[in-house]
């Protein structure tokens, strides 16, 4: 079910549904957002019992170009609001064939213990077109036993962890951090950036968030000190 931009509900959360499940399918739908029609949204607003005249005044103040405007702060609960009948649907298909689904925005993952993930393909095809929506071809991607399967940037293959690029190179900056000092790394590396420690620290958060390994806590602690020094 949707799990984005809701109370309680966060990207760990989302991931772990699908830990240790061999075969995985993920979907991305084209253009998410802009695709939502003003329609779409007016129909939404009449519908829960605003009178014609308020669900046009919301409606325009909730749109732009036809569609749901990617960043405004409307836009992603309005978009689970139009999804229901899509999410509930897929949610009750999958419950049938024994699949894990969650959906993150845009972002649609399928786990099972087999591989009849890959048929579900035709089935959200037709749900999404319902809603006007369509899949992104180029963002499918599927994943059998033995491959790396990764949700909204969670690897879950056994446990929770950030993908192994992103570690590498987390640990690589703070190793020259400590060698060289914030200054020596900043001009060895020629970053220009001047929000740069602010995002090594949100990076080092998430990746203790998602993992709960204690060294990427203290490595955000020894980031704090050093900004503070700076």
């Amino acid at each position: 079910m949707a799990k984005a931009f809701r109370k309680n509900h966060t990207l760990r959360g989302n991931a772990v549904i699908h830990r240790r499940r061999p075969f995985m399918l993920k979907v991305d739908i084209k253009d998410f957002f802009s695709n939502i029609t003003k329609y779409a949204i007016y129909t939404l607003f009449f519908n829960i019992g605003y009178t014609r005249q308020i669900a046009r005044l919301l409606t325009g103040l909730c749109t732009l170009n036809n569609g749901l405007p990617q960043g405004a702060p409307t836009s992603p609960m309005l978009s689970n609001l139009v999804m229901r009948d899509f999410d509930h649907a897929v949610f009750e298909h999958c419950v049938k064939n024994g699949i894990f689904y969650t959906r993150y925005a845009d972002d649609m993952a399928f786990s099972a213990t087999d591989d009849r993930v890959k048929t579900l393909i035709p089935f959200v095809r037709g749900e999404l077109k319902k809603c006007g929506l369509e899949i992104n071809q180029k963002k499918t991607q599927y994943a059998g036993k033995g491959g790396r399967k990764y949700v909204t940037g969670i690897v879950v293959n056994e446990r929770l962890n950030v993908l192994r690029e992103n570690r590498k190179k987390l640990r690589q900056e703070m190793y020259y951090i400590r060698k060289f000092g914030m200054n020596g790394h900043i001009r060895k590396t020629n970053i220009i950036s001047p929000n740069y420690v602010d995002t090594l620290i949100g990076k080092l958060n998430f990746a203790f968030f998602v993992t709960k390994e204690r060294h990427f806590l203290d490595d955000m602690r020894y980031l704090e000190e050093l900004k503070k020094i700076l």
